[in-house]
């Protein structure tokens, strides 16, 4: 659970949109009051759904307000007020939504996520302690993650048994909307709610990554021990998680008939039927589009060539890097030999070497150069840093010039090149700008 409940708003009037982003941004605004302003960035629309839920069912919703849009600081957005108890809650649970997120992908071995828990562990706690100033103690969900993963044995758990701990989970957390302040509402008929979408959102995401976990030989409860030893897709277990859904799409309409929501039912919808119910059946049409032998001997062939295509990405991610690092180190290059005001040398084309810097003899076996003697794209790369290997801490034809060269002279020739033009520093702040940047001058 973690981003799937959006709505259509292809279909939804203007009102209803301007609605949703307050919602939106109202939920962002409450993560940034609540915790700190880099929080903002696990905004997701789950923890919008849950708060026009929660205000859908209390006596007042949330006053408007407004704030500024941290990504566009420009602009000021409309937003509901982030102290009201759908904002706050809906803030809480954004945060342990991004915890167990982390959470379950740590138990899978991913370094990112393993380094990531540590980060929203910490506000996790802080969220807890929220939820429970509303009412609202969620404890008995602490280790969630482990009970699901106990649960997931490949080939042998189907999709009903496999969803069961994401739907019990919902069950709890919706149930316990009913002790927040000001809300009225049954508490059967919130459990209903949320173990269907549990279920929904458990079966939905099975299906839509059949092909993935084909590839890199995750736990799908769609697949079945294959003769072979390796699992493949089961027809039988496509046809009950078809079942499944068809079943909680009709839980899901009772249940929402049986809150009598005072406002945002019109975006609940869109969020449950035209969305969530709607993706959900798609998918199943997905799966059994590859039930035909056809797919199946493709998915079978991009299974055993799966290492071939996970060595090709990293080589090519790895190569983008690579790419993008020289690319970047060419442009610094060129910036500081810009900087520098150093001219191309005529005539640095002799046998023993290019010349350095205004017309001064470097040293020919120090000085890079291409096959005629000509300097390696025409840039001197040992006056890029002047103050590597610094042979002189300090030059007498410097004296008079501001910063460039202290403490940094490879020879009195580098320095009076770099310096040309700069003037003395104490004839008048006016000549410091001239020629090599030495704006920094104490008369």
């Amino acid at each position: 659970m973690f981003g799937t409940l959006q709505p259509r708003t292809c279909g939804l009037p203007q009102e209803a949109r301007d609605t949703y982003r307050t919602y939106y941004c109202g939920t962002c605004q409450s993560l940034g009051e609540q915790f700190s302003l880099l929080h903002r960035g696990l905004l997701s629309h789950d923890a919008v759904f849950l708060a026009m839920l929660v205000d859908g069912l209390t006596e007042h919703e949330a006053a408007p307000s407004s704030c500024r849009c941290p990504m566009m600081p420009i602009q000021i957005r409309r937003t509901r007020a982030p102290q009201s108890v759908s904002m706050r809650y809906a803030g809480a649970m954004q945060l342990l939504l991004a915890d167990q997120w982390a959470a379950d992908r740590a138990l899978d071995g991913r370094k990112v996520a393993v380094v990531a828990r540590r980060w929203t562990e910490q506000a996790a706690g802080d969220a807890r302690a929220t939820l429970r100033e509303l009412g609202v103690p969620i404890d008995a969900l602490d280790g969630f993650e482990l009970r699901q993963k106990e649960v997931e044995r490949a080939g042998v758990t189907g999709p009903e048994a496999a969803a069961r701990p994401t739907a019990e989970a919902l069950a709890f957390v919706f149930e316990h909307i009913a002790d927040l302040p000001t809300v009225r509402a049954p508490r059967d008929a919130l459990a209903r709610l949320g173990a269907a979408i549990g279920r929904l959102i458990y079966v939905a995401d099975a299906l839509s990554d059949i092909e993935e976990d084909t590839l890199d030989g995750s736990f799908n409860p769609c697949f079945a021990e294959a003769p072979d030893g390796r699992p493949q897709l089961e027809p039988a277990r496509v046809d009950e998680a078809a079942a499944m859904i068809e079943r909680d799409a009709a839980q899901v309409e009772a249940a929402l008939e049986a809150l009598a929501l005072e406002r945002n039912e019109e975006l609940l919808r869109s969020v449950l039927e035209r969305r969530l119910i709607r993706d959900a059946r798609r998918e199943v049409d997905g799966a059994r589009a590859r039930l035909g032998e056809a797919e199946r001997e493709r998915l079978i062939a991009l299974r055993d060539a799966s290492w071939a295509y996970r060595a090709a990405y990293r080589v090519a991610a790895l190569a983008l890097f690579l790419w993008a690092w020289a690319q970047a180190q060419v442009a610094h290059a060129q910036t500081v030999f810009l900087q520098a005001g150093t001219p191309t040398p005529p005539g640095g084309t002799g046998g023993g070497g290019a010349t350095t810097g205004g017309g001064a003899t470097g040293a020919g076996a120090d000085d890079t150069t291409s096959g005629g003697g000509g300097k390696l794209f025409d840039i001197d790369f040992e006056r890029l840093n002047p103050c590597n290997n610094i042979q002189t801490p300090r030059c007498d034809c410097c004296s008079d010039c501001c910063n460039p060269c202290n403490d940094c002279c490879r020879s009195c020739g580098d320095c009076t090149n770099a310096c040309n033009d700069c003037g003395n520093c104490c004839d008048g702040c006016g000549n410091c700008g001239n020629g090599c940047n030495c704006g920094n001058c104490n008369c």
